[in-house]
């Protein structure tokens, strides 16, 4: 048996049954769930069709077994995973922008500080202070 990803048999049902998107195998992929071998055999085959079935009062509500509703249950975990770590990225990100900002703000403070003692300090002189940095 070869070596697989550990959920190549989670989107490889999914992809069988209809409840998984081509973007979301890619994403997938991106993510380093399932390798790109593993996603080319999956999608090379045919990807099921999902089908409501109405009830009796014909609301277009689904009566699921135990069965459907764990695997609907693994897929909305998936998602919310994948939604918590692009949550995650983009704190990253916005962290070290404000760490870059803010470094950038102090600068900008310390060099306005030796501008103004310049000009204090040149109130009395007529040459100009060169500005150190």
């Amino acid at each position: 048996m070869e070596n697989r990803s550990v959920l190549f048999g989670f989107f490889e049902d999914c992809w069988k049954n209809g409840t998984v998107l081509t973007v979301e195998m890619r994403k997938a992929v991106e993510k380093g769930r399932i390798t790109q071998a593993e996603y080319d055999e999956i999608t090379a085959k045919e990807r099921g069709k999902r089908t409501r079935i109405k009830n009796r009062e014909g609301n277009g509500m689904q009566e699921m077994t135990r069965e459907q509703l764990q695997e609907q249950l693994q897929i909305e975990i998936y998602k919310s995973i994948s939604l918590q770590e692009e949550l995650n990225q983009k704190n990253k990100e916005r962290a070290e922008y404000k760490a870059l900002y803010t470094f950038a703000e102090k600068k900008r403070e310390e060099l306005q500080e030796q501008l103004n003692a310049a000009h204090s300090a040149n109130e009395g002189h007529s040459e100009p202070v060169p500005v150190t940095e």
